[in-house]
């Protein structure tokens, strides 16, 4: 039997400037390095399969309603707050998620912030596939980005559920000091 694993993370987020990846948290620093000795380990021993998985920015439900997000507590995502938002009224939680994605990059505005998001659904096939693709006898080492390579802003997103869901859940710009 071959060794084989795979790896999968949220996307690592690096520094633009300078010709080393850096990392931009101790998480991103700790996803790196497993990276690093999944590779090290495929160098020493190219017994071994091994696929490492960056998704994005998962989102959405299985379309039967059984799988999806139902956060306990105070969510830490962008539409888990939206969705707060339009089902309890909580104004205040959706001003609360914008102010902290607006101090995630304070050279934007928190609505204008583009991320790549991608559906829940893709990103469990995107599982699949790489489970799939152990099969293959020519896999060394390999590292696929599951993202759909197109950007949507906060506001884009906020819209999209207020289009979707037919109801408005009101936001607020807030720009960083």
């Amino acid at each position: 039997m071959v060794p084989a694993c795979v790896i999968f993370s949220h996307c690592i987020w690096l520094a633009k400037a300078g010709p080393e990846e850096f990392p931009l948290s101790a998480a991103a620093r700790t996803k790196l390095m497993i990276e690093e000795i999944c590779r090290d380990l495929y160098q020493s021993d190219h017994g071994w399969k091994i696929i490492l998985l960056r998704y994005f920015n998962p989102v959405g439900a299985h379309p039967s309603g059984n799988i999806g997000e139902d956060p306990r507590g105070i969510p830490n995502n962008l539409m888990p707050f939206v969705q707060l938002r339009w089902h309890w009224n909580m104004s205040h939680y959706l001003w609360l998620v914008l102010l902290i994605f607006s101090l995630e990059n304070c050279e934007q505005s928190s609505l204008l912030e583009v991320r790549d998001y991608i559906h829940v659904v893709d990103l469990a096939d995107g599982h699949i596939a790489a489970l799939n693709k152990l099969e293959d006898p020519k896999i060394g080492c390999e590292v696929y980005n599951l993202g759909t390579g197109k950007g949507t802003s906060v506001l884009e997103m906020v819209k999209a559920f207020e289009n979707a869901s037919g109801k408005v859940t009101g936001y607020c710009s807030v720009s960083p000091l």
